[in-house]
C-alpha cells in the first residue's frame, strides 16, 4: 500500500479538479488528484467557455494549455431562423471578439481533450495524479483527512491531506460524505448532444442557434468539418433505440442556418447522449476540512452552456482562498459568490428555455419579436450575464425586468 501526504487531495481529474490542481501546484501547495478513468470518455458536455469563462481561463494560465490541445476561437454568435434570412441573420451576429477586453471569443473544445490536456499539464506544475482509481473511501479528522483508494489494477494507498476537494461531478462522493445538500430545480426540457462529421467546410468561427418545428438547436463547431450540435426537446426517449442517431440526424434540416442543415447528410462521430436540461445547487459548497468546484456542487442548465466558464470562476476562487490563506481558508466567501453566480444563471437558463425551447402556436412569432430586444435595456441584462459574465450584474433584479420584457414581446 503506498501511503502519502499531500496539502490538499482532488478526488476528480476532470476540468474543474485538473485546473485547480495545476493553479494550486505551480504556487507551491502539494496536491494529489485522483480520477477513475484512464482514458476520459465523451460523455457529451461540456465543450464551450464564453468569453467571461475565457477571461478566467487566460488569468488563471490555462489558456494556452487548451489551445496548443486544439482549442479554437468562436467570435461569431449568430441566431438563425427561417424567416429571417440568413444574409440578415448573419449581419446581426454578436461579435464575440468584442465583449471582455483582450478576449477573442469564446473557446471551443471536445470535453475527453479539454481533461486530457488540463491533466497532464496539472502533472507538468507538480501535482500527484492517479488515474483509473476505481474506490475512495474517506476517514480520519478534519484537517487531517485520511483517503483510502483502490486502482483498476488491483494497487492502493492512503492520502492524509489537510483539505479534501471534491470535484468529482454530480453523485460527488465528497458532497455525500461532507454532508451536503444538493437542491434541482424541475426537469423542464432535456438535452441531447451528437458530435458530426459534414461532407464540406464549417464556419468554424461561429456558434450558431435557432429553434425548429420540435427542437431548439445548438452548434458549436470542433474541427474543419465538424460540429457538437445539441437539440433541447421535451421527450426524454425522442432520440432512444438503434435508430436514435439517424433521428438525430434527420433533425438538423429543422436548421435554418446553411452550415448546420449541411451536418443533416453527414456522420456521427461520438457518442449520442440525452441529459435532463435542469438546474442544480447547493447552498454552502463547502464544510468544516472540505470545498466542492464544479458540477459537484451544482450545475447550471446546459441550454445556456455556462458550465465550464461557472467552473473556472470556482477554481479562480478556490485558488485564490487556498494561495493566500492555506487549507485552513475560510471559504464563506466563495459560497457567498457561488450562490449569487449561479442564482443569475438560473434566470437566464429559465428565461432561454422558455424563449426558445417551446413551439406552440404563436411561440415562434414571440421570439421574432423578443429577441431585437437583447440589445436594449432591460432586456439587454440577459446578454450581459450569458457573455461578459454574471459578475456584471448587481443582483437578479436586472434579469428579473430583461425576463419579462423578452417573455411578454
Amino acid at each position: 500500500m503506498q501511503r502519502t501526504e499531500a496539502d490538499v487531495v482532488v478526488i476528480g481529474g476532470g476540468i474543474a479538479g485538473s485546473g485547480l490542481a495545476a493553479v494550486l501546484a505551480r504556487s507551491g501547495v502539494r496536491v494529489s488528484v485522483l480520477e477513475r478513468t484512464t482514458v476520459f470518455p465523451d460523455r457529451v458536455r461540456g465543450e464551450i467557455w464564453t468569453p467571461w469563462g475565457v477571461g478566467h481561463l487566460r488569468d488563471l494560465g490555462l489558456l494556452d494549455v487548451l489551445l496548443d490541445a486544439g482549442a479554437a476561437f468562436s467570435t461569431r454568435w449568430t441566431f438563425y431562423d427561417e424567416h429571417i434570412p440568413t444574409e440578415m441573420a448573419e449581419e446581426l451576429a454578436v461579435d464575440l471578439s468584442a465583449i471582455v477586453p483582450g478576449v477573442p471569443g469564446g473557446l471551443n473544445l471536445g470535453h475527453p481533450a479539454a481533461c486530457e490536456a488540463l491533466s497532464r499539464h496539472s502533472i507538468d506544475c507538480g501535482a500527484h495524479v492517479h488515474r483509473g482509481i476505481v474506490d475512495v473511501s474517506f476517514g480520519g479528522e478534519p484537517g487531517r483527512t485520511l483517503v483510502g483508494w483502490r486502482a483498476e489494477d488491483g494497487s492502493t494507498g492512503e492520502i492524509t491531506a489537510a483539505l479534501l476537494v471534491g470535484a468529482d461531478g454530480r453523485a460527488s462522493a465528497v458532497r455525500k460524505y461532507l454532508g451536503i445538500e444538493m437542491f434541482s430545480a424541475p426537469v423542464r426540457q432535456y438535452i441531447s448532444g451528437l458530435l458530426v462529421e459534414g461532407t464540406r467546410p464549417l464556419s468554424r468561427h461561429v456558434d450558431a442557434f435557432g429553434s425548429g418545428r420540435e427542437v431548439n438547436w445548438y452548434s458549436f463547431p470542433q474541427g474543419p468539418c465538424t460540429s457538437r450540435v445539441y437539440f433541447a426537446h421535451f421527450d426524454v426517449h425522442r432520440y432512444a433505440g438503434g435508430d436514435g442517431t439517424d433521428r438525430f440526424l434527420r433533425d438538423l434540416a429543422q436548421s435554418a442556418s446553411p452550415d448546420v442543415a449541411m451536418l443533416a447528410d453527414g456522420r456521427a462521430i461520438g457518442p449520442l447522449a440525452t441529459h435532463p436540461s435542469v438546474d442544480t445547487w447547493t447552498e454552502e459548497p463547502f464544510a468544516v476540512g472540505g470545498v466542492l468546484v464544479g458540477d459537484s456542487a451544482g450545475y447550471n442548465d446546459p441550454i445556456i452552456g455556462q458550465g465550464l466558464s461557472l467552473a473556472m470562476a470556482d477554481v479562480r476562487d478556490v485558488s485564490a482562498a487556498i494561495i493566500e490563506h492555506g487549507t485552513s481558508a475560510d471559504f464563506k466567501a466563495y459560497g457567498v459568490a457561488r450562490f449569487d453566480r449561479h442564482a443569475k444563471q438560473r434566470m437566464v437558463a429559465q428565461t432561454m428555455a422558455e424563449l426558445m425551447c417551446s413551439f406552440a402556436e404563436g411561440d415562434a412569432d414571440r421570439r421574432l419579436r423578443a429577441l431585437p430586444l437583447l440589445d436594449c435595456e432591460p432586456a439587454n441584462a440577459l446578454g450581459a450575464a450569458l457573455l461578459a459574465g454574471p459578475d456584471v450584474l448587481p443582483g437578479v433584479a436586472p434579469l428579473e425586468m430583461a425576463r419579462e420584457v423578452l417573455l411578454t414581446a
